[in-house]
């Protein structure tokens, strides 16, 4: 049971991920196209960089996170780590 809760965190985190680059790359198409100055959407009237910032945050603890998970993969899958702590 462990190893399939382990794996589908692992898919979660790199759907994630996933969407997180797409909306990074769709933020860079739309300060290119849409922002008079820069960062401020002629359209909608968003501040783009503080959105790209916080998906840019995003991607970074999903990748810290996968890399964790996978450093410490032994740690979660192995039994007898959960019965040396007990």
């Amino acid at each position: 049971m462990r190893k399939i809760a382990f794996i589908a965190i692992l898919i979660l985190l790199i759907f994630g991920l996933g969407l997180s680059v797409f909306s990074i790359i769709n933020l860079y198409v739309s300060r290119k196209y849409e922002a008079d100055d820069g960062c401020i959407s002629g359209i909608s009237g968003e501040n783009l960089c503080m959105i790209q910032f916080y998906w840019l945050g995003f991607a970074l603890v999903l990748i810290i996170t996968f890399v964790l998970l996978i450093f410490f993969n032994g740690y979660f899958l192995n039994s007898k780590a959960k019965k040396e702590n007990m």
